[in-house]
């Protein structure tokens, strides 16, 4: 009787370590949104020297958490349920009385968005977890004398195994793991388009033509049409509309409809190209547009984005060139004793030289922030060498090929924008500019330029 109570003892204490030292290899912390399950039954038979059956049953029932669809490693918070990433390496159906214990996948951040209301997933930098399977827990007693009883416990997690080994004397169990091993990648990353319905918040595009549908093969996750008027429905979170000129500034309803069409987005761009003489806004007029531009908007809790000057030189076209802009802040200062509001500065720059245009970006940034504007950038408007298509067919090529990659990872240039989208060359705001159109006008195919941008 008293060997049966040491025995039965034991068995209570095998119980108690299995319980504590499972856990370990479920490799998620149980949450209070997990489920959980019981672990079979585990069995084994005990027997004396005279082969008399003592136990034959050993009640080790182990609760680990339950994989709940949709539930991110270690917390509570839920994924979307339209969201569904695709996870490389999955696992082969777990069978029903195991149990599989996985995390959900890790996107990394890329600035990559999906379009509202599309369901594709995401096929770049998905990184997935490793899925965790219980495969077999195997109990082996061993009774060498009466006293103390030794058992066993094997546990096998995918290939990685486990060993439990406890003793009714009071010795802390000893683990011993086995980890599995892990296959590296051999997959050599491309640069492949964006998917349709995927689209990149940083890359934008000038519609020139209001051809709705070019915005995602091109994987634009905004647009701008130098106006107000919402000309895509379908994707009126990607437009910024534009404050053009004073005359939509001193237009009530316009300046109304222009605030009223950038709450979707949260942005609204300044004037175009100010300082030439077809705009023919002086600095004072500029600023005090802007005053009504400011109060209009920032009650609405819309962003503003500053008027984007031409590039040249002062004297080149127009009396200012590109210091328009500083010239319109020292107005407004003079006016209302403090600064023009921005949350962003813009500017357009054509050129066929990348170094050029990397120097004159960075001068202007250099520039802002010597007046106290430490914002982001906006290239609302940027090329090569547009001009001259007939005689220079790939004038763009340099550009497109290291000043968009450098304006993409650029930290102090959150948005750029390609003009534009499509160019016939025989538009009298752009003659002889087809080599910049990103789209055939005829076919309605991207153009090699196109699809290049595509992929950015």
């Amino acid at each position: 009787m008293i060997k049966n109570s040491r025995f039965i003892f034991t068995l209570i204490l095998f119980g108690a370590v299995l319980l504590n030292c499972a856990q370990p290899f479920a490799k998620t912390e149980p949450t209070s949104s997990m489920k959980k399950i019981l672990l079979p039954t585990l069995t084994a038979t005990l027997t004396q020297a005279d082969d008399t059956v003592l136990i034959n049953t050993v009640s080790a029932k182990t609760a680990i958490p339950e994989k709940i669809a949709g539930t991110s490693q270690g917390t509570d918070t839920p994924v979307a349920e339209n969201s569904q990433p695709t996870v490389a390496n999955s696992p082969s159906p777990v069978p029903s009385e195991t149990q599989a214990i996985e995390s959900s996948p890790t996107v990394e951040k890329a600035k990559i968005m999906a379009n509202p209301g599309a369901t594709a997933t995401p096929d770049n930098k998905v990184a997935s977890a490793p899925t965790a399977t219980i495969a077999s827990i195997s109990t082996t007693p061993t009774i060498t004398t009466a006293t103390p009883i030794t058992v066993a416990t094997t546990i096998a997690v995918n290939s990685a195994t486990a060993t439990i080994t406890s003793t009714n004397s009071p010795v802390s169990p000893t683990i011993t793991h086995t980890p599995a091993p892990v296959a590296e990648s051999t997959a050599t990353p491309t640069a492949t388009p964006i998917p349709q319905g995927h689209f990149n918040p940083n890359k934008g595009v000038l519609l020139s033509y209001r051809n709705c549908e070019d915005l995602d093969p091109l994987g634009a996750g905004w647009y701008f049409t130098n106006d107000i008027n919402v000309d895509c429905p379908a994707f009126k979170e990607r437009f910024v509309p534009r404050i053009y000129g004073l005359g939509q500034v001193n237009d009530e309803n316009a300046l109304k409809t222009a605030i009223n069409n950038a709450k979707a987005s949260g942005w609204l761009l300044g004037y175009v190209e100010p300082n030439l003489l077809h705009q023919n806004i002086t600095p004072i007029e500029g600023a005090k547009g802007w005053r009504k531009i400011e109060q209009a908007a920032l009650s609405a809790g819309i962003k503003l984005a500053s008027p984007s000057v031409s590039q040249h030189d002062p004297g080149y076209f127009d009396p200012l060139g590109y210091t328009w802009i500083w010239k319109m802040v020292e107005e407004y200062q003079n006016l209302y004793g403090e600064k023009p509001h921005f949350d962003a500065m813009s500017w357009n720059y054509y050129n066929s030289s990348p170094q050029a245009t990397k120097d004159y970006l960075t001068a202007r940034h250099d520039e802002a922030k010597s007046h106290g504007y430490n914002v982001p950038f906006w290239v609302t408007e940027y090329a090569g060498k547009c001009w001259d298509s007939d005689k220079f067919p790939t004038g763009n090529d340099n550009i497109m090929n290291e000043i968009t990659p450098w304006l993409e990872s650029n930290p102090w240039i959150d948005r750029y924008a390609w003009f534009a989208n499509r160019v016939k060359g025989t538009e009298p705001w752009a003659k002889n500019h087809q080599s910049c159109s990103l789209f055939d006008p005829n076919s309605g195919k991207l153009t090699s330029l196109g699809n290049r941008y595509a992929k950015y």
